[in-house]
């Protein structure tokens, strides 16, 4: 799996196991919105893998087991007024009509990328943080 063109594996982080379940299934349906946001999927991070990797010191042996990894782009910057003006019309109007459907509280420009070298290609990374307020909504006894 890991052949140094996969960047982010998640696991045992902070968050709990729900995020990678947030970001495969937040993947999933910015592809139905034509959100344009890197190769992605779910696979086995091997103990062998991890012990062969420089790519990370926060990933130790530890976090082997099941992963979600998305496609390094190297030539990204995150974006800025400048650059946001470049995006084609509508492409901000559906990635906020997204984030609005999948209660997306995290939005910021640290996860909205620009693609350096193509011209108002915009990148979006980082579901971890989706379907939170509908599950707090979900289980309090009150609503």
């Amino acid at each position: 799996m890991y052949d140094g063109v996969y960047e982010q594996v998640l696991r045992r982080i902070p968050f709990g196991s729900s995020v990678l379940i947030n970001e495969f299934v937040g993947s999933l349906i910015s592809d139905m919105f034509k959100i344009n946001v890197p190769a992605y999927g779910i696979g086995i991070l091997t103990e062998e893998v991890i012990a062969n990797t420089n790519y990370n010191e926060d990933i130790d042996i530890d976090n082997a087991g099941p992963c979600f990894f998305t496609a390094y782009h190297g030539s990204t910057v995150p974006a800025s007024k400048h650059l946001i003006l470049k995006i084609s019309v509508g492409e901000i109007e559906r990635l906020v009509l997204f984030d609005h459907i999948i209660a997306n509280y995290d939005r910021h420009r640290g996860n909205l990328l620009m693609n350096a070298r193509v011209d108002s290609e915009l990148i979006v990374i980082d579901h971890s943080h989706v379907f939170w307020q509908r599950r707090e909504a979900f289980f309090n006894e009150n609503s």
